[in-house]
């Protein structure tokens, strides 16, 4: 996705920490594969970065229309948040068990949740949303969305599906398998 900078009140929003980038994920040998690595290109929503328009927000956070036509507002915290995917796209996506669920009404297929540290200090739990898909012989990760956990949304979480090694999810779709239906 190519990303300009947002301007809000006077204030640059730079985006270019969520240009696509490619990234090779290497993963050791375990007792059922061997060693090998996955050449991935990552990209990113602008979800990572907006929210829902409301009525009664003014104009001038208006950035986009996502995919399915609904307007999104620039979200300050999701920007701010946003800057630390890099890292845990490269540093803990490898090491993490996804969850995995196709049950999600948000058509979510698999999310981590990640502590981090926002601009205040405060340690938060941090959903991020993605999917693996091959296009081609290309693997690609989008990250669909990205935000700090809710506790007043607790009946909106996707439901809780089986774990899945992010290996084994790259091997899958890279192979062309299904990644199946969970409960």
């Amino acid at each position: 996705m190519n990303l300009e900078p947002f301007i809000l009140n006077g204030q640059t929003y730079d985006l270019s920490h969520l240009r696509a980038f490619p990234h090779t994920f290497p993963f050791a040998a375990t007792a059922k594969d061997p060693a090998r690595s996955f050449d991935v290109v990552v990209d990113f929503s602008v979800h990572c970065f907006t929210r829902a328009q409301e009525p009664d927000d003014p104009p001038d956070l208006f950035y986009c229309f996502d995919r399915d036509g609904k307007a999104r507002n620039f979200n300050l915290e999701r920007w701010d948040l946003s800057r630390q995917l890099r890292n845990i796209i490269i540093n803990h996506f490898p090491t993490l068990n996804p969850q995995f669920t196709n049950r999600d009404p948000y058509k979510h297929n698999n999310f981590i949740v990640v502590p981090v540290v926002t601009r205040g200090g405060v340690q938060v739990e941090y959903e991020v949303f993605f999917k693996v898909f091959k296009a081609g012989k290309r693997l690609f990760l989008e990250i669909e969305s990205a935000y700090v956990r809710d506790p007043s949304w607790h009946n909106r979480r996707p439901t809780q599906g089986r774990r899945m090694a992010f290996a084994v999810i790259l091997r899958k779709v890279q192979a062309g398998e299904n990644l199946g239906k969970f409960k």
